[in-house]
């Protein structure tokens, strides 16, 4: 979507261009719920970030300075990228969306099916990086090579079922890869008929970019669960791949004909952008608290055609990373963030945060990697800047994490880029194997863990909260329990004889090494619901697990009842029957957690797994679901 036409010399003038937008391969195959044919998606306003000018030695123009890839003000055809994309009604252009397919239990019937976007709430240009489409990292102004990547956001819709809205989408988003056009392309606009070198890899016919699009349900007015259902492992995020484009262009706007494929999404995406108040003296902060990122902006131009697009877009993607980490350093979070703007230059220094539920250590074992957008291999900050791959990432350095701000810091950042946390991939002191509560005869609750191993550790203590936030949580054992430190295990507990009063209460293990560094598992909850002798189950009992499926990195949790006098066991199996890892089970009721790793604390592999409660009155085997 570039302007590939002067709004003078081809007014009225329309040439058809093919396309093929693909999903990026990273992004795991799902059954579409609902399929649409998609004709005349208007985007328009091509007054957005500058692309390339028609300046070459070739052109024969007497304003030309003979380069394309810089930007020349004496030359009246710069071309911009569209601004807008929506739901047009230019006559004859009229958008129109047609649902094709459905594999929605309660949409039996396609044709009556409708995917309506808010006129009011159109998708816009967020974030705009220039690249080259060959080979990420290298230089995006060479020939033959030279592309561009657009993030287009902010849109809203529904979908509707026999005229009435039963799911509302929010945070619609796409993200689009063009290539730009080569000699061959360019030749065939009148005008252009002595342009000398390609610019991309890019035809005006076959011309193929790559994207992805995603976005939330909007859980708020999407409130019959019958209906959103299909996207609730996904957490109610999903995905929309756009498949066989068309696209027709004039000198001011374009269309494009596609299917819309729309299905629950694979990756975990936390997307936010927001406007930046440039006549704000600087340095000016921004934060983006929901993603866990702060922005101190020290300088910027806006970019655009009229020099007032200011926007800053962040997307916290809340599951590991993919590509190839450091050798030294091959522990990674359940997280990576990618940043991008529509300012044509900018400095900013970033705050990157995270809680101790996302990390395998403390805080300050971790460092913040980095990568180009798009590329596998991931570097220490350092080690990038040492790559000399842009004059831009010169300056940038990595602070260490700071307990007074909490957070790791990157200082001149002057791209869009990717980061992340790594940290070296030292053995843990212990490997927990389980980690439960249950409610004693004295109505007070009893803690037990069991490790698989210990190495060097110092000990363990407790804590505990009313609610699952850990920063304010406090230490029920002041005095620290001392380990075994076998390499064979050994089996805890502790009585929380304080907490007497009913309330539902979480708790925290945290494992101290003798280097100082500590790891915390949890939480697990527990309630105490009355000051009475809790009451045994009248049977034993084993629930389906919820959420089934679930993603590696976060947990899945099932019930289990077992009555007076009895105790049992939980063994998770593979699906060739090996044991991938074991939980006792005493008396009482229970919610247990397995986090998809095994009694080595090594993370499992996707795929289905079986749990089997085994006690004296019930033997029941039930299935689990790891997907990446």
């Amino acid at each position: 979507m570039y302007r590939v036409l002067t709004r003078s010399a081809l007014s009225g003038t329309w040439i058809i261009i093919i396309l093929a937008l693909t999903i990026l391969p990273t992004m795991v195959l799902a059954q579409n719920v609902f399929s649409f044919a998609v004709n005349n998606l208007e985007a328009y306003e091509r007054s957005g970030n500058w692309i390339y000018d028609a300046d070459n030695t070739g052109a024969g123009l007497f304003f030309s300075d003979g380069q394309h890839f810089t930007y020349n003000a004496t030359t009246p055809l710069h071309y911009f990228s569209e601004q807008k994309v929506h739901v047009g009604t230019t006559p004859g252009k009229e958008t129109t969306i047609t649902c094709f397919g459905s594999t929605h239990p309660l949409a039996l019937d396609p044709s009556l099916v409708k995917l309506v976007f808010e006129p009011a709430n159109e998708f816009e240009l967020v974030s705009f990086r220039r690249v080259n489409t060959t080979n990420p990292l290298l230089p995006w102004a060479a020939a033959g090579q030279a592309g561009d990547v657009r993030v287009y956001s902010n849109a809203k819709g529904h979908i509707e079922y026999n005229n009435v809205p039963v799911l509302f989408l929010k945070n619609a988003t796409f993200e689009i890869t063009t290539p730009y056009p080569t000699e061959a392309a360019l030749h065939s606009i009148p005008g252009f008929g002595t342009w000398q070198g390609d610019i991309g890899s890019g035809a005006f016919i076959g011309t193929y970019q790559t994207g992805f699009g995603f976005g939330d349900l909007d859980m708020d007015l999407s409130t019959d669960p019958a209906w959103t259902a299909p996207f609730a492992a996904a957490d109610y995020k999903i995905k929309m791949s756009m498949e066989n484009i068309i696209s027709a262009t004039s000198v001011d706007k374009a269309w494009f004909i596609f299917t819309l494929n729309v299905s629950p999404a694979t990756l975990a995406s936390n997307p936010v952008n927001a406007p930046l108040d440039m006549n704000l003296p600087f340095p000016v902060i921004y934060p983006f608290v929901l993603q866990n990122l702060e922005v101190n902006l020290i300088d910027g131009v806006e970019g655009g055609e009229a020099a007032d697009l200011s926007t800053f877009y962040v997307n916290e993607v809340k599951q590991t990373p993919d590509g190839a980490f450091p050798v030294a350093l091959q522990d990674k979070p359940n997280k990576y963030w990618q940043i991008g703007t529509t300012l044509s230059t900018f400095k900013a220094d970033l705050l990157l945060k995270a809680s101790v539920l996302d990390l395998a250590k403390g805080k300050n074992d971790w460092t913040v990697v980095t990568r180009v957008i798009g590329t596998n291999q991931w570097y220490s900050i350092p080690d990038f800047v040492a790559l000399n791959l842009d004059p831009l990432d010169a300056l940038m350095q990595f602070v260490p994490w700071d307990n007074i701000i909490d957070a790791w810091e990157v200082k001149n950042v002057q791209r869009a880029l990717e980061f992340s946390l790594a940290k070296p991939d030292v053995p843990l002191p212990v490997t927990l194997a389980s980690f439960n509560a249950t409610v004693n005869s004295q109505n007070l609750i009893a803690l037990a863990w069991t490790t698989s191993s210990e190495t060097s550790l110092r000990g363990f203590k407790v804590y505990y909260n009313t609610s699952s936030d850990v920063s304010n949580a406090s230490c029920l054992t002041p005095v620290i329990i001392l380990p075994d430190n076998t390499s064979m295990g050994a089996n805890y507990s502790f009585t929380a004889s304080d907490l007497t009063e009913p309330a539902t209460y979480y708790f925290w293990l945290e494992a101290i090494s003798m280097d100082g560094s500590s790891d915390f598992f949890g939480p697990i909850s527990k309630t105490i619901s009355n000051t009475d002798t809790p009451a045994f189950p009248s049977r034993n009992l084993l629930s389906d697990a919820y959420p089934n499926p679930f993603r590696a990195g976060y947990s899945s949790s099932f019930k289990v009842d077992l009555k007076a006098g009895e105790s049992g066991e939980i063994t998770v199996y593979n699906v060739t029957g090996q044991v991938v890892k074991t939980m006792p089970v005493t008396p009482g009721y229970h919610t247990l957690n397995w986090d998809g790793k095994d009694s080595k604390g090594n993370s499992c592999s996707s795929g289905i797994y079986f749990y089997k409660l085994s006690s004296p009155s019930l033997s029941q085997t039930k299935k689990l679901v790891i997907i990446k």
